[in-house]
């Protein structure tokens, strides 16, 4: 990316008439966005836990909630929505009715160290969250933030936000079918106009995700008729002003989540993007797409190819291979009646073979297809001296392409082929299936990919 604007600062300032200085907020002098100098209160010590509140709020009411929701997130008593140890993201219920979002970092090793210079992510986020809000933006603004220190030390960090009722995350309502087809073109125009205004206001944000925006339809006829709302502000800079190179790798960025929007509804969100020159953006967004799609494979490649969390290597006599999940839970090649011409489904799942032309990487691209919904999971690759294959997750819903496929079945893998050929820099797959077909939460029906390497023959899987 372009670099950090001159004035950059990194940690927070008292000024002379007693409030706060915002830092991390990325602006310098001559910016037409400006540092949040807001009258944030001193630091109370609570259950080990320096918090700090957030404007305009009272001070003991905020400290009493944030107290019980850490309580109850270190005894357990609140599910962590992450999943993570370090990063952890909790539901909280208040006793006065109302939701909260409580969000916590642990920090270990040289992150306590430099943590030092750059503040806790917690306070970071406060920061950010009321630069963006100074500039007209909807964002909600943490409550409180707290930090726990032993020894001088940062271990860890807490920031409690309030939760947007009523309100979907863009990649929940798209995904999962929580939008119906009429509220998805109605906010295609209007979404693309916010995130213009976004960018317009200098707010540089890395993790241009679907899920950081939120959308409330209007219940009554005094109510908006929708209302958006940008958040999760950990990994955002507020500039001078974000370059043309910037706003693309954000909408390609977006794009990599919403495989399964339409091309109508892409072009009605460009129409309020960029008005005009909204077919310029396409082809633009195109581009970078291919980009951000080499960058996504080198990161999958370290991760599913290494041992970690997710993924793990897995070998047996004669065989070598990659899994995801638990690795003593996942089928070795003796488990499955397989046959090596076709591909072989059994009790939930399916075996592709790949035969003499298996590698790793197609492994990897399987994994990054599986990301952006077009491809089933994959649980396993392995490969021995006969060649070697790929198993998926295979439920109910799947089944594999008709040989004569009908009306429903063909437009499905057009548009299969259509992402293919599109990540793939134009080029179209090398060849034709087999593909599975499977019905989305909106009840349409889709295609997905069961052999990477249509993608790997590309070169992209080698990228």
């Amino acid at each position: 990316g372009p670099a950090r604007s001159a004035g950059v600062t990194r940690g927070g300032r008292r000024t002379r008439d007693g409030r706060y200085r915002g830092a991390t907020l990325g602006v310098g002098p001559g910016c037409r966005a400006r540092l949040a100098v807001v009258p944030v209160s001193e630091w109370f010590e609570r259950s080990g836990v320096r918090w700090r509140v957030a404007p305009g709020q009272t001070v003991a009411d905020v400290l009493t909630i944030a107290e019980l929701a850490v309580r109850r997130a270190r005894g357990g008593s609140l599910q962590n929505l992450k999943g993570g140890r370090r990063k952890r993201l909790f539901f909280f219920d208040a006793p006065d009715g109302r939701r909260y979002v409580l969000k916590s970092n642990l920090y270990e090793g040289a992150d306590q160290w430099r943590r030092r210079l750059t503040g806790s992510k917690s306070r970071q986020e406060l920061d950010l969250a009321l630069g963006v809000a100074d500039l007209g933006i909807p964002t909600p603004v943490p409550l409180a933030i707290g930090e726990e220190r032993r020894g001088g030390l940062l271990v860890g960090c807490w920031g409690l936000v309030p939760w947007l009722t009523d309100a979907v995350d863009l990649r929940a309502g798209v995904r999962d079918g929580l939008f119906t087809p009429a509220q998805r073109r109605r906010l295609a125009g209007p979404f693309g106009a916010f995130v213009a205004r976004l960018q317009d206001a200098g707010i540089d944000q890395d993790d241009f995700s679907p899920n950081n925006f939120m959308v409330r339809f209007g219940s009554g006829p005094e109510s908006p008729a929708m209302e958006f709302w940008a958040i999760d502000f950990e990994r955002a800079k507020i500039r001078r002003t974000v370059s043309a190179t910037r706003r693309a790798e954000h909408l390609a960025k977006l794009a990599r989540e919403l495989t399964r929007v339409s091309d109508s509804e892409r072009m009605r969100f460009l129409r309020g993007y960029a008005g005009d020159r909204a077919r310029e953006w396409w082809s633009t967004i195109a581009a970078a797409g291919v980009e951000r799609f080499r960058s996504d494979l080198k990161r999958m490649r370290r991760t599913a190819l290494g041992r970690g969390r997710r993924f793990a290597p897995i070998s047996g006599e004669g065989w070598r291979g990659h899994a995801r999940g638990h690795p003593e839970l996942v089928p070795r090649p003796a488990d499955l009646a397989a046959t090596p011409e076709k591909p072989t489904r059994q009790e939930g799942l399916l075996y592709v073979p790949l035969g003499a032309e298996a590698q790793p990487d197609h492994w990897v691209v399987a994994n990054l297809l599986y990301l952006r919904e077009l491809a089933p999971e994959p649980l396993a690759y392995w490969r021995g001296e006969d060649g070697g294959g790929l198993v998926y997750g295979f439920g109910d819903e799947f089944r594999l392409a008709s040989a004569e496929p009908g009306p429903g079945e063909r437009f499905a893998l057009r548009v299969l082929r259509g992402h293919l050929t599109a990540l793939a820099a134009g080029q179209p797959p090398r060849v034709p299936g087999p593909y599975a077909v499977a019905r989305g939460p909106d009840g349409q029906l889709r295609a997905f990919c069961l052999d990477p390497r249509e993608l790997a023959s590309t070169g992209l899987g080698a990228g």
